[in-house]
């Protein structure tokens, strides 16, 4: 899921990225933005502010780092 927020105004619209990994949000209001990715397996990321002006089409590349991930193993055993 990939969040556009508007830094003044607290707007906010989500998104899918394709197959990809390519968004578009079409029509955002002028202003300034930050972008927040979260994805099953990664660590979320977020963009610092960035503006959008009329008629500008905007690229940001957001790449994703794996999450931590932690493994629990519990072992079950028996005395004799």
């Amino acid at each position: 899921t990939i969040s556009a927020t508007n830094v003044d105004t607290s707007l906010r619209r989500t998104t899918m990225s394709d197959g990809a990994g390519e968004f578009v949000f079409p029509a955002l209001p002028i202003g300034f933005y930050t972008l927040a990715v979260e994805a099953t397996g990664f660590a979320p990321t977020r963009t610092t502010p960035f503006v959008i002006s009329p008629g500008q089409t905007t690229i940001q590349r957001l790449p994703l780092q794996p999450a931590n991930v932690i493994e629990n193993r519990i072992i079950v055993g028996e005395s004799s």
